[in-house]
């Protein structure tokens, strides 16, 4: 691949999709949807690459990178990452957010590894590895430890910024998060400030699977629920060129899946808002509305939800 010209390939650039297996991953027995299941082996190891006697060339012809499979390090993920000069798109697991030292390790020098390896990086996509056959708890809420304050960082360069249970949107998104004088906060030369941002899809599931429990009960998860769409929906107003966001949070209680969704899409100066598994409170309406009118732009709200026991968020 060193010797490709980027003359001779797409002027858009190369799509690398690294499929990690094995022979022993696939299980003889299948799952309830018909589908192969995994062995234990497949689930618990990982990639790892052996920096201290691999070298990696230089190449750039490569303009987005996809990893799927058996789980590959972070870290051996940014090796590569740092050696494709023209990569504008990452695709990746990231570990699990639990206590587990190699998860925590992992996940914090991928953060404060990306504005130095994947600097040309304009579209993020993290998702969370399968799930963990040993349930293992998640670490304690820490919005501003290295891995919050660096993920926030490198994610004010990209234009398009999404990921699943692998990031707590709570956390994350902290800075936004209702306080006793929020305009100040929000003015503050430390809040996150996402000047090509167009796209943001965030998912985040309560009660489903080890360690992304989060909360014990249905009330502390609906209201969690409403303090992510809260905190996104002042965020707003720090993502000046968004023309779409995908909020969705799940729930699992008693055997039963409650979503709730909030979609932002904008056009010609216009935004339209669509909920759908709950109904939105004055509050907040009017946190979203207040982001959305402070750029300009006018608002139309759509509830696709008719369920009258709908909870109100």
């Amino acid at each position: 691949m060193t010797h490709w010209r980027k003359s001779d390939t797409s002027p858009l650039g190369l799509d690398f999709h690294l499929i990690v297996e094995s022979p022993s991953d696939s299980s003889t027995l299948v799952g309830k949807n018909g589908g192969t299941l995994v062995t234990e082996r497949a689930l618990t190891s990982h990639l790892k690459l052996d920096l201290e006697t691999l070298s990696l060339p230089y190449i750039d012809v490569f303009s987005g990178f996809r990893c799927t499979g058996r789980h590959m390090q972070p870290t051996s993920v940014l090796a590569i990452v740092s050696r494709l000069r023209a990569l504008e798109y990452l695709d990746v697991e990231l570990n699990h957010d639990s206590t587990r030292h190699r998860d925590v390790r992992q996940r914090n020098y991928f953060a404060m590894g990306l504005e130095k390896n994947a600097e040309t990086v304009r579209v993020l996509s993290l998702r969370r590895p399968s799930p963990m056959l040993k349930p293992t708890p998640a670490p304690p809420r820490q919005p501003w430890s290295d891995f919050y304050v660096h993920m926030r960082a490198f994610s004010q360069q990209c234009e398009s910024f999404e990921f699943d249970d692998c990031i707590d949107a709570v956390q994350f998104f902290t800075p936004f998060l209702a306080g006793p004088a929020p305009e100040k906060s929000l003015k503050s030369q430390e809040t996150p400030f996402w000047m090509r941002l167009k796209r943001l899809n965030v998912r985040n599931s309560y009660m489903m699977k080890t360690p992304y429990l989060r909360v014990s009960n249905r009330i502390e998860a609906l209201a969690s629920v409403h303090r992510v769409l809260v905190a996104i929906g002042r965020a707003t107003c720090r993502m000046p060129e968004l023309a779409f966001a995908r909020v969705c949070q799940y729930v699992l209680t008693d055997g039963q899946l409650e979503w709730f969704v909030l979609i932002y899409e904008r056009h010609a100066g216009k935004v339209v808002l669509r909920v759908r598994g709950f109904k939105p409170s004055k509050p907040l309406l009017g946190t979203w509305r207040h982001s959305i009118v402070a750029k300009g732009l006018e608002v139309e709200v759509v509830h696709e939800t008719k369920d009258p026991n709908a909870p109100e968020l």
